[in-house]
């Protein structure tokens, strides 16, 4: 074995150990602001039925009201509006959190935090509730959708037990108890025999995307094809939102790129300001980073038109992650191309050119004079690196002085080790042993 070959087997056995320590460098997403009227809605739909006592919110409750003093009440356009002389009914607070939540699936901050408060004191209040309400079907179904969209699941097992539900739609009740208790077999054969043509377009959309999560592994084609039906029937919601996320991944692993690039430009042209669009970055990174070798050309043209939309700070973002995910799995071609295309954005913050440097060197070691090399890595701020990719230079600097040691490596086949062989083992050993001990210290 030569002493490049053995020095670049090194590196990429160290990528390899330091793939553990890959930070989470992509900044969230900076959310507009919110609009008053989304503001104000917000806040209405939390305090239209919230109790007494809520003493923390009232400066929010205040800057709703003086949003509907400058600009009228049109909060039943946004679909957050009830009478006030009674309890909204289930189905009128559901309907708020619908559009609560696709607020947040555009980036609506104000709308998460009423969301939450929503989801905590909804469950607890419909035990108070006079039974003969859930003779109307809507209220039935927007229970199912509270605990389907991320409510607890308490209030809609008591009601079950309290027997308040006709008997037709017990079976769905237990589909979806079964579905929030994470048993997967029970949920998916109750959920799937649900009639959804007869049902509401929303409600049958949230059922289907239920179904295609508990199918995803053992069946990824049905999956993908619940969570198309998801994408049709509810467009620019957070059902909309969550099948991109999900179906990116799944037509990639079923081999159907062309589909997982279409999936990825309309999540990012919809919802890259969406809440959960960190979620996302992570997932199109480690897609298009494992694509597969000799691909690296059609893989960056494809990020280009995928990515096209975003302001630099997001494309930068992207860039970088796919950069080191590559040279971490070892598709340096792919990382060096990428972190080539982070320095050409002229806007990047000195450490995200200082990583993108880092990552476009420690890819093209074997090709590059060691002297120039050893210099630009030195000339890197190591004040501006991730502990993690401060490892990562000082691996790729440890490469490239092995590679310019004078003494030969010994061939594969000798009796005995060369000096020149014992220290470039012993530089692994002691980089592999600080690299473990970053790994038993190291908090994602």
């Amino acid at each position: 074995m030569t002493r490049s070959s053995l020095a670049l087997s090194l590196l990429a056995g160290t990528c390899l150990a330091l793939a553990a320590l890959a930070p989470v460098h992509a900044a969230e997403d900076a959310h507009g602001e919110a609009t008053s009227e989304e503001v104000r809605a917000a806040a209405q739909a939390a305090r239209g039925e919230e109790p007494a006592g809520h003493a923390d919110d009232e400066a929010e409750v205040g800057e709703a009201e003086a949003a509907e003093d400058a600009h009228g009440d049109d909060s039943a356009e946004a679909g957050v509006h009830w009478q006030t002389e009674r309890p909204p009914m289930p189905f009128e607070v559901v309907r708020s959190l619908q559009y609560l939540q696709d607020q947040a699936a555009r980036g609506n901050t104000a709308a998460l935090k009423v969301q939450r408060r929503l989801l905590a004191w909804f469950g607890p209040s419909l035990s108070h509730r006079a039974p003969e309400i859930w003779q109307d079907k809507r209220n039935v179904r927007a229970v199912a959708l509270f605990v389907l969209s991320g409510g607890p699941a308490e209030a809609l097992r008591d009601l079950r037990q309290s027997g308040v539900f006709e008997a037709h739609d017990e079976p769905m009740i237990d589909g979806i108890l079964a579905y929030a208790a994470n048993r997967t077999e029970e949920a998916e054969a109750k959920l799937s025999a649900i009639d959804l043509s007869r049902e509401e377009t929303i409600f049958a959309a949230q059922i289907n995307l239920a179904l295609a999560q508990l199918r995803e592994i053992e069946h990824p084609d049905e999956s993908l094809r619940l969570l198309e039906n998801v994408m049709l029937a509810a467009p620019g919601t957070l059902l909309d939102e969550a099948a991109l996320r999900l179906g990116v991944l799944l037509a990639e692993n079923a081999g159907k790129t062309e589909k997982a690039d279409r999936y990825a430009r309309q999540y990012f042209d919809r919802y890259a300001s969406s809440i959960y669009a960190g979620n996302f970055r992570a997932r199109f990174s480690a897609v298009y980073s494992d694509r597969p070798r000799g691909s690296e050309l059609e893989t960056l043209e494809t990020m280009a038109d995928t990515l096209r939309l975003l302001p630099d700070e997001q494309r930068l973002a992207m860039y970088l992650s796919v950069s080191r995910r590559s040279l971490v799995g070892g598709n340096l071609e792919l990382a060096g191309q990428a972190a080539q295309e982070a320095l050409r954005i002229e806007s990047a913050a000195p450490a995200d050119r200082q990583r993108a440097l880092l990552y476009h060197v420690a890819s093209t070691l074997s090709g590059r004079d060691q002297s120039e090399t050893l210099t630009t890595l030195a000339a890197i701020d190591d004040a501006l690196l991730h502990p993690s990719d401060l490892a990562l230079k000082n691996a790729a600097m440890d490469v490239v002085n092995a590679i310019r040691e004078p003494a030969t490596i010994a061939s594969a086949g000798a009796s005995s080790e060369t000096p020149g062989e014992n220290q470039t083992l012993a530089r692994a050993e002691s980089l592999i042993n600080a690299i473990d001990n970053d790994l038993k210290t190291f908090a994602p």
